[in-house]
């Protein structure tokens, strides 16, 4: 395998400590098997209200409201 430690040559960046806190956070809980998972409908309302009303795109008509528009 790898080296575990391999990541020690970056403990002096700025950024090394919140990379760690976001590998300890997000990325290793990605791996667990028995992690409590959703389908992804789920999701549906969220990912909805996110495209529902774009800010500004080249895509959007003037006077659009919706992405469906």
């Amino acid at each position: 395998g790898l080296d575990k430690n391999m990541r020690e040559q970056f403990k002096d960046h700025p950024m090394y400590d919140q990379t760690l806190e976001f590998i300890e956070k997000y990325d290793a809980p990605a791996f667990d098997p028995d992690a409590e998972t959703y389908p992804l409908s789920f999701f549906e309302p969220m990912i909805q209200r996110v495209f529902e009303k774009p800010k500004q795109s080249l895509y959007k008509s003037e006077g659009s409201t919706t992405f469906q528009d």
